[in-house]
């Protein structure tokens, strides 16, 4: 017993060290190898070239202007208050549950379950929201 508490123990410090050492791990999305959006502990969002180009706000994502584009609830993404879609279980569906690409492990496919991407420390249901809904663009 007192090894499992201090193997318990020893991984949590780790975990706390790496913090300290890395306390802002990327947070990016890549397609095509570039990135193509960084989005920040504090909710902005960034283009490949580091300009900011929207916010999440709680669950509302805000372009540039500060005009609300979108919504995620849950696993649902919205726009202008209708819904265009869902992740579910890693797979993006659109408004009409045809599935469009999937969302797993770090890697976007397409609906042809071809890697389009990557991306890292980055909310799956937000992964979507910007990559296959352009909620941004």
């Amino acid at each position: 017993m007192k090894t499992k508490a201090f193997t318990l123990i020893l991984a949590l410090a780790m975990l706390g060290l790496m913090a300290v050492i890395n306390p802002a791990a990327a947070q990016d999305i890549r397609l095509s190898g570039s990135v193509a959006y960084v989005v920040k502990s504090d909710g902005n969002v960034y283009n490949g070239s580091n300009s900011q180009i929207g916010q999440f706000r709680g669950n509302t994502l805000h372009n540039r202007g500060g005009a609300s584009v979108g919504e995620i609830r849950g696993n649902s993404i919205y726009r202008g208050g209708s819904s265009v879609g869902e992740v579910r279980s890693g797979t993006v569906y659109n408004r009409s549950g045809q599935s469009i690409g999937e969302i797993k492990n770090g890697t976007i496919y397409n609906a042809s379950h071809s890697s389009i991407g990557s991306y890292s420390n980055v909310d799956p249901t937000r992964v979507a929201a910007l990559v296959f809904f352009k909620l941004l663009n």
